[in-house]
C-alpha cells in the first residue's frame, strides 16, 4: 500500500496556524537561545502509513510516537516563506518513505 502524503497547502495551512500562535503567545525574546539570533521553534511532520499526518512542534524528546515517516525544520518567528517550509517537509517524508522501499 502506497502512503498518501499530504498537500503542500494543507501542510502550509497548520504552518500558519502554528507560526500565528507562536506570534500570538510569546515575545521574541521568549524563543532565543541565549548568544543565537534565531528564534523560532523545531516543527516535525510525521506522515503514518495510512496517509494521516500531524504537525508537531517545540522539543522533538516530547515525541512518543515514532511511527511513519518524518520531516523536520524551524519554524522562524520572523517572517518565512511558510509554502517552501511545507514542500521541504513534504519532501523529507517521501525521501523517507523511498528509503524503506
Amino acid at each position: 500500500m502506497k502512503t498518501k502524503l499530504p498537500s503542500i497547502a494543507s501542510v502550509r495551512s497548520a504552518l500558519v496556524q502554528e507560526w500565528s500562535y507562536l506570534r500570538r503567545s510569546f515575545a521574541r525574546p521568549e524563543l532565543t537561545e541565549r548568544g543565537e539570533d534565531f528564534a523560532g521553534t523545531d516543527i516535525r511532520l510525521q506522515v503514518y502509513p495510512s496517509g494521516s499526518w500531524v504537525l508537531r512542534s517545540g522539543s522533538s524528546d516530547y515525541d512518543q510516537d515514532h511511527r511513519g515517516y518524518w520531516g523536520a525544520s524551524c519554524l522562524s518567528y520572523d517572517r518565512q516563506n511558510l509554502t517552501d517550509l511545507a514542500r521541504d517537509l513534504i519532501e523529507q517524508c517521501s525521501e523517507s518513505i523511498a528509503m524503506e522501499s
